[in-house]
């Protein structure tokens, strides 16, 4: 496994440098770095798209590059690293569809994720439609919008992804650069355990029937 620390930048892999491994070794130096408060908890899993790995503070954490871009070795002439995406995201567990996520749960906590941060990214979610054919994903983004949440918060993992594991998710990204350093990357979800557990206390509106 390489060595990593806090000054260990996130795209200084050299050519020939087993990708994945190197990949591995800074997220699992960050992992290691997490200390949430009570009652946040934190794991290191890999991610839904299941290729990456991802340390959650039910965040996720991972490199930005497609699964199907995903390289074995940096260098080369391969694509470089895009750098850390964090999401921030609503989880819903134990269900077999995603019919019955509380879309207006999500928007009852946007105001506490815009006041936290400027930088969320703001390109249009898209539940994916080939995987919702129902369309209560879609429908539900597009009921949150209509109340004035913007367009981009809503990205995550839908039907698809509770018919897997039993879980989906939905929220707004953040992305950071590829030249942010593990340390700093660190301090970045040290201050979102704030913004979590403020979320973790709003209280969820009723689902409707």
């Amino acid at each position: 496994m390489p060595a990593v620390d806090a000054a260990t930048i996130w795209n200084d892999l050299v050519p020939g440098e087993d990708f994945v491994i190197a990949l591995r070794a800074r997220i699992s130096w960050l992992h290691g770095q997490l200390a949430p408060p009570a009652p946040i908890h934190h794991d290191l899993v890999s991610s839904a798209a299941g290729v990456s790995w991802v340390a959650r503070l039910y965040t996720e954490v991972e490199e930005n590059l497609p699964v199907r871009d995903f390289p074995k070795y940096a260098g080369g002439g391969l694509r470089q690293l895009r750098g850390p995406s964090i999401k921030v995201c609503l989880q819903q567990r134990n269900v077999a569809t995603s019919a019955g996520y509380n879309w207006h749960y999500l928007a009852a906590m946007w105001p506490l994720m815009h006041a936290a941060r400027t930088d969320w990214v703001t390109n249009r979610a898209h539940p994916k439609a080939a995987h919702d054919r129902a369309g209560h994903d879609r429908a539900g983004h597009q009921q949150i919008v209509a109340a004035g949440v913007p367009p981009y918060v809503g990205i995550g993992f839908g039907e698809a992804q509770a018919k897997i594991d039993g879980a989906c998710m939905f929220g707004a990204r953040v992305q950071l650069p590829p030249t942010i350093t593990l340390g700093d990357l660190a301090q970045e979800l040290s201050t979102l355990s704030g913004l979590i557990n403020d979320m973790a206390n709003v209280v969820p509106p009723e689902v409707a029937q």
